[in-house]
Parts: structure tokens; sequence; C-alpha cells
């Protein structure tokens, strides 16, 4: 039988701060726009950051009283 783990109500948003982090303001950016990605490239990246941030929202919910 497995057993559920929870790290908390907070994990899903340091997990989405460290790859907006990661993802915009370290030298992995100046990798990915060398690359001459398309035009919506940041845009996408910013559609994965809210659609991470709703999904943690929703999982944080269930620890409210």
């Amino acid at each position: 039988m497995a057993t559920h783990i929870d790290y908390g109500p907070h994990a899903p948003s340091l997990i989405t701060f460290a790859f907006t982090l990661l993802a915009f303001a370290s030298p992995a950016s100046d990798w990915w726009s060398a690359l001459v990605p398309p035009w919506y490239a940041p845009f996408a990246l910013w559609a994965l950051v809210i659609v991470a941030i709703r999904l943690g929202a929703r999982r944080t919910a269930r620890h409210e009283v």
C-alpha cells in the first residue's frame, strides 16, 4: 500500500517560485533567449507559471479550515 507524503501547503508555491526564478532571472534565461525562440515563448512560460500557481492554490485550499 502506497503512503501519501504531504509536504505542506506551501510546497507548490516554493516550487513555482524556484521555476520562475530559474526561467526568468538566471543565466538560464540568457541561454534560452539566445536560442531565438518564437515570439510567444515568454508568454508560454508565463502561462505555465500561472497554471502552476492555480494548481497550487487549489491544493492549498484543502488545508484551509
